[in-house]
């Protein structure tokens, strides 16, 4: 299988970044709670995001491996999680991240986009194609939808 070029890779952790810098916190917030305590989870996860972004990311980092710990079953947790794993060159992390972020919300189009980028880093074809077709299927987004088919045409062919 063929490896991913540099350029893909920084392009990925480009994206990532800039995602992770602009997209608005409430967008993960839309999870359906299971008991009261699911907002303060939630609260807890945006100030560890805050704390990534801003000038203490290792300590972010732990607090949100602890919440998924506590609350493995906390989309927004293993979402975030996923997006640094990728980051960090943790793909195959980020994959178990992803998939787990599935499982939990099935309509979640994000993470199935993450998912395929995390296993084409793999060079794993069939999770890639998997999980972008899935996106496909989900995304209302044209744009993003394009660059997905492009890719699957490219990558997976």
């Amino acid at each position: 299988m063929r490896k991913p070029g540099p350029i893909i890779l920084i392009a990925v952790g480009v994206v990532l970044t800039v995602l992770l810098y602009t997209a608005p916190i409430s967008v993960l917030n839309e999870t359906t709670p299971e008991v009261s305590e699911t907002a303060d989870v939630n609260e807890l996860i945006d100030e560890a995001i805050e704390k990534v972004r801003g000038d203490n990311p290792m300590e972010g980092i732990m607090t949100l491996r602890e919440i998924a710990e506590e609350h493995p079953n906390n989309p927004k947790a293993q979402f975030y999680l996923g997006l640094f794993s990728i980051q960090s060159g943790q793909y195959e992390k980020a994959a178990e991240r992803f998939q787990k972020v599935v499982e939990l919300d099935p309509n979640n189009v994000d993470a199935y986009r993450f998912l395929g980028d995390a296993h084409r880093s793999l060079g794993d074809t069939l999770g890639t194609r998997a999980a972008y077709e899935a996106y496909l299927e989900l995304s209302t987004d044209d744009e993003a939808k394009g660059e997905v088919r492009a890719v699957l045409d490219q990558w997976c062919n």
